[in-house]
């Protein structure tokens, strides 16, 4: 073989693997862009997100195949999905799984009868922006352009997993849910922002999302790859 099929021969080797591992990660992992500020204060308007498609086993793939068990996330999971009746993707944290009664009462979740834990962990800082939607801060009236405190709490899983969350204010609509049980094949799932998301507390006919199905689980939430939010520190950090 000349020097010039030798080298073809060797350069065919080399790219070979980088290829296939390549095609590997496109479909095993995907990115996508924050839009809303319901995951406030751990994911940000502008936060690009590397998900993990292959974490729970490629649920809506084996359940068009006939097998829907795949692997049922984690409590505390932040988890991404379709819409359970349109095509639209968003972005949760996993707070009660097939079986589990959940229920909130006065901003603390109830979980199988027992509140979990709530520890106050300061503020969160951000510029009031009438373009936000609904918002309230702590440190009420503040003008646009100001800056708006919210109070900053850490809860805790039964399994250890913790995260922050944000409470605005006390006694709005989304500080109270009747207890409810997880239907078998579905999950409850929450925003972190917890007075400004529509999540499983509220049914669909509500502008809720309801109960979401594991067959419409895309992935999991790993590392925040880059941010247009201008904050420092952003950059690779890894999803709470």
């Amino acid at each position: 073989m000349s020097p010039a099929g030798r080298g073809r021969r060797v350069l065919r080797l080399v790219l070979a693997p980088v290829a296939l591992a390549v095609i590997a990660m496109l479909v095993v992992f995907r990115a996508y862009w924050i839009p809303t500020g319901s995951m406030k204060p751990g994911l940000l308007v502008g936060d690009y997100l590397l998900v993990n498609r292959a974490a729970y086993g490629f649920p809506a793939l084996r359940c068009n195949l006939g097998d829907c068990a795949g692997h049922v996330p984690a409590r505390g999971d932040v988890a991404t999905f379709t819409h359970p009746e349109n095509d639209r993707h968003y972005i949760k944290r996993v707070v009660g799984l097939p079986g589990d009664t959940v229920a909130v009462q006065a901003g603390q979740v109830i979980l199988n009868g027992t509140g979990l834990p709530q520890l106050r962990d300061g503020y969160f800082s951000e510029i009031y922006q009438l373009e936000d939607g609904y918002i309230a801060c702590t440190n009420a009236p503040v003008n646009p352009g100001d800056t708006c405190l919210k109070e900053r709490l850490v809860e805790t899983m039964p399994n250890g997993a913790a995260y922050p969350v944000i409470n605005l204010a006390e006694g709005l609509r989304a500080d109270s849910a009747a207890p409810v049980m997880v239907p078998s094949g579905h999950l409850f799932v929450m925003g972190d922002n917890r007075d400004n998301s529509l999540d499983s507390r509220f049914a669909l006919d509500a502008g809720g999302l309801g109960f979401v199905p594991l067959s419409n689980i895309v992935g999991r939430a790993e590392v925040i790859l880059f941010s247009l939010t201008g904050e420092k520190g952003r950059m690779w950090k890894w999803v709470d």
